[in-house]
């Protein structure tokens, strides 16, 4: 008798994993499921399918939003620029979790119209876009999570409702793929050396493990190696408790994701470039960000893209009015 239990309770589990199997195998892996999540919506528009896709529970982050917001950003997104077309320039799976790059692009024919905002009128000009999400999946194959990157200050800039000229285009990658070494594990502990050392400030760190040609791609333009350091000691010098706060590590082949919240207090000067200085101004600042690692085949950092919300950043520290004073109030991210 507890032979034929124990068969049967082998039977149970097998057939559970085949369930989980066929459901995501409908749909391909669960990458190929966030492909047609992104085709299937901001593409087409195709709003219904969050149903067969989300789970009940599902929740988006940082705004703890459910799948209604969802649609309704997606359908303001489409509503404003008719002509959407998503490409996804990055994406890898690791587990039950998906990290994802990618770009949206169309023209600002028609009125953007978002919850408790004011209509923004059209321009007829082109818009293009970067984001960063990463999904967590249930065992059903259903996205139970998802948390994503989007900068509102590029965005309203180019809808043209910050009056600011001449914010650096976001660039892409020249090496997409996703190329598996086998170092995916030693990548990962990297990264993972990388936020100790940043979160006790030895940004020297980056010397022996970036490569000398490394560039950083954030929402503020690009950084050499050394100019990554140099900017992040000047944060640092602003932001003393400067600290990175990991979420979700997803790796596949050459590419690490980090999902984390950068935090600290303004209590100290921020120096800029031009030698001016700004006054601390004891205000806290938690920014949700997405970067992408890329490695070479050495197993050093070739490239990261980094994707934060500029506008929060600015805001949270009180700098938003030193640099735009008429900003408007940020609007919520696709």
């Amino acid at each position: 008798m507890r032979t034929i239990r124990w068969c049967r309770l082998g039977l149970f589990v097998i057939c559970c994993f085949m369930l989980i199997d066929q459901m995501v195998g409908a749909q391909g892996t669960l990458k190929d499921v966030v492909r047609t999540l992104i085709d299937e919506t901001y593409a087409k528009g195709n709003v219904a399918i969050l149903d067969t896709l989300y789970a009940s529970e599902y929740i988006r982050y940082p705004d703890e939003t459910t799948a209604d917001a969802a649609r309704i950003s997606i359908l303001a997104f489409r509503a404003s620029l008719p002509d959407l077309k998503p490409e996804i320039e990055v994406i890898i799976e690791n587990k039950d979790r998906v990290a994802v790059r990618f770009w949206l692009r169309g023209t600002f024919a028609n009125e953007f119209v978002a919850p408790g905002s004011i209509p923004i009128p059209p321009t007829s000009r082109p818009i293009e876009l970067i984001a960063h999400a990463v999904y967590r999946f249930n065992e059903q194959g259903l996205i139970v999570e998802e948390w994503n990157t989007f900068d509102n200050f590029s965005f309203l800039s180019q809808l043209g409702v910050l009056p600011v000229e001449g914010m650096p285009a976001p660039t892409m990658t020249l090496y997409p793929q996703v190329v598996d070494v086998g170092m995916s594990e030693q990548n990962r502990l990297l990264v993972e050396q990388y936020v100790g050392a940043f979160n006790q400030g030895d940004f020297a760190f980056v010397d022996s493990t970036f490569k000398e040609d490394f560039t950083m791609h954030n929402p503020f333009g690009l950084l050499t190696r050394d100019g990554l350091k140099a900017d992040l000691s000047t944060l640092r010098g602003a932001i003393p408790d400067l600290s990175i706060v990991p979420g979700d590590w997803v790796t596949e082949g050459n590419w690490t994701a980090l999902r984390y919240t950068l935090s600290g207090n303004f209590t100290g000067e921020y120096v800029l470039g031009d030698g001016s200085r700004i006054s601390p101004t004891n205000l806290a600042m938690n920014l949700p960000t997405i970067t992408f690692f890329r490695f070479d085949q050495q197993g050093l950092v070739a490239e990261g893209f980094e994707v934060y919300d500029s506008l929060s950043f600015m805001s949270q520290l009180g700098l938003l009015q030193l640099i735009v004073p008429s900003a408007a109030t940020p609007t919520p991210g696709g």
